[in-house]
């Protein structure tokens, strides 16, 4: 939607103020109108809305919903900033928020249907709704592990990941909670060292709970993740966390096949996730 299109769309839901851009990303443009906030894209808007209307409920900090249509979703404006690094404090906020998403009650694995109403996943089983979000991505996907990029770049690490496949495979038997999925640091924000928003549900997918747990070790580095682990009221879910960081290293490899740097990047997360050490964030 260009700036025609959201003025149009603002005037004939009774807003005065003209929209401002913001920022552009993946799948929708962003303006400021007012004291709220436009998005317009191919995003999955519904969802979106409906899971921030549920954590709303919980007093988690979200933007709350004022109207969503077709490619559009109109929300109030949250203040605060992103921020490049965290303190333990903050990682607790955040697993607190993450927390309070996990509870909600979903039905079925991966991406979640772009609807109102009940939370229900696109898949029946784990390793096809694990398809559903993430690409290629080791044992779930298509490529053999020998024959997968990533391997180019961590060969040491085949005889340590081939014993894992029997227990990510055996992840089926947890129970599914819906995950964020992507929680880097555009997703935060901050005021007076206080979460002030958790941003963009669109990506949420119902599967283990330490794929959240493995999605923040991998933006926010793994000696962050005991103070998120605190705050979201399960410190013993670091070995999930480990094992879950396994398929999303190798979903970032599979999106990276062509860049060096991206695929060094992947095997020095997953490097550290089965070593228990420090690694560079994304």
């Amino acid at each position: 939607m260009n700036a025609g299109a959201a003025l149009a769309l603002c005037r004939r839901l009774g807003l005065r103020d003209e929209p401002v851009f913001l920022a552009v990303g993946a799948t929708c443009r962003v303006y400021r109108v007012g004291d709220m906030v436009l998005r317009s894209g191919p995003a999955r808007f519904a969802v979106d809305a409906e899971l921030r209307r549920a954590l709303g409920r919980l007093g988690a900090p979200v933007a709350a919903p004022q109207a969503v249509g077709e490619g559009w979703s109109l929300d109030s404006l949250l203040a605060g900033t992103a921020l490049m690094q965290i303190s333990d404090a903050q990682a607790a906020q955040i697993g607190a928020a993450v927390a309070a998403l996990h509870s909600l009650p979903v039905s079925g694995w991966g991406l979640l249907r772009d609807q109102g109403g009940p939370f229900v996943a696109e898949a029946p089983t784990l390793p096809e709704g694990i398809q559903t979000r993430l690409t290629d991505a080791w044992p779930f996907g298509t490529t053999l592990l020998k024959q997968h990029p990533l391997m180019r770049f961590a060969p040491e690490l085949l005889n340590r990941l081939a014993p894992l496949e029997e227990s990510l495979l055996a992840l089926a038997d947890t129970t599914p909670v819906i995950n964020h999925s992507d929680l880097h640091r555009e997703q935060f924000l901050f005021e007076d060292r206080l979460l002030s928003g958790l941003l963009d549900f669109g990506d949420a997918v119902a599967g283990p709970p330490g794929w959240d747990a493995a999605s923040f070790a991998l933006f926010w580095g793994w000696e962050r993740l005991p103070a998120f682990l605190s705050g979201y009221g399960s410190p013993d879910l670091e070995a999930q966390a480990r094992l879950m960081a396994v398929p999303l290293a190798f979903h970032r490899a599979s999106r990276a096949a062509l860049d060096p740097l991206r695929l060094r990047r992947a095997a020095d997360y997953l490097r550290a996730a089965l070593s228990a050490s420090r690694t560079p964030t994304f």
